[in-house]
Order: structure tokens, then C-alpha cells, then sequence
């Protein structure tokens, strides 16, 4: 079999509704919110566990969202 994902380290993800996929990635995925330095934009850092250590699931909205 050629290559297959093993894991995830890093993810962006942008989004118009932060609240909406903040819900959705804690209340149904189980991440849990992670500290995030101020970016100068709304979006939020979250974090999942995984076999090897934590993926980082990195949430941008506003205006880089839309860029």
C-alpha cells in the first residue's frame, strides 16, 4: 500500500462563525481550547490529543478568514 495519514500535527481552519466552530470543535470533536498569543484577529487555538501528543487545530475569522 503506498503512503497513509498516520496523524495530524497542525490544521488552520477558517471560518465566518467563530462561536459556531468553536461549538462544533468542542462540543462534538472533544478539542479543548489552548492558549493563543494576541494575533491582532479573532480565532482561537485548540487542541486534540493523539496517540503521539497534541494536534493543533488553529481557527482564524475576520478578515483573514476572508482573505
Amino acid at each position: 500500500m503506498a503512503g497513509h495519514l498516520t496523524g495530524l500535527f497542525h490544521v488552520a481552519i477558517k471560518t465566518a462563525d467563530l462561536d459556531r466552530t468553536l461549538r462544533f470543535y468542542k462540543d462534538v470533536i472533544g478539542c479543548q481550547e489552548a492558549p493563543r498569543p494576541p494575533l491582532g484577529f479573532p480565532g482561537a487555538w485548540l487542541a486534540v490529543p493523539t496517540p503521539v501528543g497534541e494536534a493543533i487545530f488553529h481557527i482564524y475569522a475576520g478578515g483573514p478568514a476572508r482573505g
